[in-house]
């Protein structure tokens, strides 16, 4: 089965309501383990990583509905490497399946979860286009009317259309 992962899962305490501190060592135990995690099936793990960058960076190319299915999907894929994740802290053998065992269980849940994570994406994008846009049309007026600035102002609305466009 590999390397022994002792002391592993860490579990916390039980939540009380009360929020709680750490040593920030402790990340350095939490690393410890992923690594010794990803050590006893380094070869599964690298392939299932390999599978899911291969689907979520592929689906966008598909036209036309590649760029919705994209987002639709990662909570699915990613329950499944949250599932090998609990497969591998109690030594279970992990299998390439495993990436896909959220089209099995929640599956509804899941994709909901993508659409609300798309549909923040897109209001966030909106308003962010529209504060460049308005950025950009102040800056024609404030130009157009010879007050100081104007310039400046369509040179940041032009910057950041174009940094949100990108």
């Amino acid at each position: 089965k590999g390397v022994a992962l002792t002391n592993f899962p860490l579990v916390p305490p039980r939540f009380n309501g009360q929020s709680r501190k750490i040593e920030a060592r402790r990340v350095l135990d939490w690393f410890q383990q992923a690594w010794a995690m990803w050590v006893a099936q380094a070869g599964i793990w690298t392939g299932i990583t390999l599978v899911f960058l291969i689907i979520i960076l592929a689906l966008p190319f598909i036209p036309l509905l590649g760029f919705l299915i994209a987002p639709l999907l990662a909570p699915v894929l990613l329950a499944g490497m949250q599932y090998a994740n609990q497969k591998a802290s109690r030594e279970e053998t992990l299998q390439i399946d495993d990436l896909f065992v959220g089209f099995k269980q929640k599956t509804g849940d899941l994709l909901l979860l993508g659409l609300l994570c798309m549909l923040t994406s897109l209001l966030i994008t909106l308003l962010t286009k529209a504060f460049g846009v308005s950025s950009l049309l102040a800056g024609v007026w404030l130009l157009v009317s010879g007050v100081p600035g104007g310039g400046a102002m369509l040179l940041s609305g032009i910057l950041l259309t174009l940094l949100i466009t990108l």
